[in-house]
């Protein structure tokens, strides 16, 4: 249910968010957020009831500032490196050799942030990995419609927005129906499959219809990536990295499950950013083929880490 639920927020926020940028400005994404949070907060703290305390010390708040700053470092050389130019090399071994001290500090910790034993199955491990995929691939193909339509097709962002609207609807609706059906008839693995493949094969159409400057291709690729893929992708993902889990430990592997999707979107944006600064061409399509090329590698290389799971499974 939560992993359905999310899915429906990411699908229709995107949708939501650009048409508000477009009515109003863009500073309103931000200003809509808190009475929402409000809202949900509200009922939150008054029917969910408090945990007993655990016993144990409080989150280490300086190695969560190491590892917060330690990723703002890695997306930024990645994103700016076309500005950065030979600079971006120090940045990225900045970055990534602050991950690897950072590691190494924390297993010497008696608390450690990255606690050991989460994941125990490879299962779990691969399902993480495909989920981060599943991140770095779909913001980035929502990123690259919507631009794609301004750019390309020369609609309205306010236009592009209500155009994705219906997806999302569409999403939720996969959720509910399909979704159960899909888990009885085809398995976790399997539904995981059938929503990355259908990820790939919009992208595909996506990059079809930049070419061909033709709306259906559009139309078909949002419905494979917006309504389907997303709507059983994150819940059969999200099931299949809690395989092996303990019950005491299923809470931490969910924030670290949100955390990596997060992670894998942040940079999956970084590097189509990157990707439009250094395949710039005056005719833009070129650039948005490009960025097309990174998601379907990421979406592939999702379906790979799926397939095999299967094998060994």
């Amino acid at each position: 249910m939560f992993g359905a639920f999310a899915a429906i927020g990411f699908a229709g926020g995107l949708s939501v968010g650009g048409m508000v940028a477009a009515t109003f400005n863009w500073r309103w994404i931000f200003g809509m957020n808190p009475p929402i949070i409000g809202l949900v907060l509200i009922p939150g703290i008054i029917s969910i009831p408090a945990d007993p305390p655990s016993g144990r010390p409080s989150l280490p708040v300086g190695t969560a500032c190491w590892l917060t700053l330690t990723l703002l470092l890695f997306s930024f050389a990645v994103h700016e490196s076309a500005a950065l130019g030979w600079m971006v090399l120090p940045c990225l071994l900045a970055a990534i050799g602050s991950g690897i001290w950072l590691l190494r500090f924390d297993r010497r910790q008696e608390q450690p942030f990255f606690q050991r034993g989460i994941y125990p199955s490879p299962v779990a491990v691969k399902g993480l990995i495909a989920f981060s995929l599943l991140g770095f691939s779909f913001l980035s193909f929502i990123a690259i419609a919507t631009l794609a339509l301004y750019e390309v097709m020369a609609w309205k962002v306010q236009s592009a927005g209500l155009l994705l609207f219906p997806y999302s609807i569409g999403s939720a609706l996969v959720s509910r129906w399909v979704l159960p059906r899909l888990f009885k008839k085809i398995g976790v693995t399997g539904t995981g499959l059938v929503a990355l493949v259908c990820l790939l094969a919009g992208t595909v159409l996506l990059g079809a219809g930049i070419y061909t400057h033709r709306l259906p291709w559009y139309l078909v690729a949002l419905l494979l990536v917006n309504s389907i893929a997303i709507a059983i992708g994150y819940p059969a993902l999200t099931v299949l990295s809690l395989t092996g889990v303990a019950p005491d430990k299923q809470g931490i592997a969910a924030g670290l499950q949100s955390s990596i999707y997060t992670i894998g979107s942040g940079i999956g944006l970084s590097v189509m950013g990157l990707c439009l600064q250094a395949f710039s061409h005056p005719v833009v399509d070129i650039s948005l083929l490009c960025a097309c090329g990174i998601v379907a590698l990421g979406s592939g290389l999702a379906v790979q880490q799926l397939l095999t799971t299967r094998r060994t499974g």
